[in-house]
């Protein structure tokens, strides 16, 4: 989903009381009808994918904190980047 959201496609979501795997299948396939040389394959690879750099980068992004928090304004940052004062 994240990387999906790079080229500004948000995934369906999948209504398990509503959906069958070929119906939601389905919603993908009219979610990246813009691109012509995307498809949507049925089959299944399994892999061991490390994707916690790329979620890092939602934690960097100013527009994901809460109202009114700067990075340097958080006492374990401020520890981090001059030292503790004792």
């Amino acid at each position: 989903m994240e990387k999906l959201r790079q080229f500004d496609i948000a995934l369906p979501a999948y209504l398990p009381e509503e959906d069958t795997p070929e119906k939601y299948f389905k919603k993908v396939e009219a979610a990246i009808k813009n691109f012509p040389r995307w498809r949507v394959r049925r089959f299944i690879t399994l892999g061991r994918l490390q994707f916690s750099k790329l979620v890092m980068y939602k934690d960097l992004d100013p527009l994901n904190w809460p109202t009114g928090s700067k990075l340097g304004g958080h006492s374990i940052i401020q520890t981090l980047l001059i030292g503790k004062k004792d």
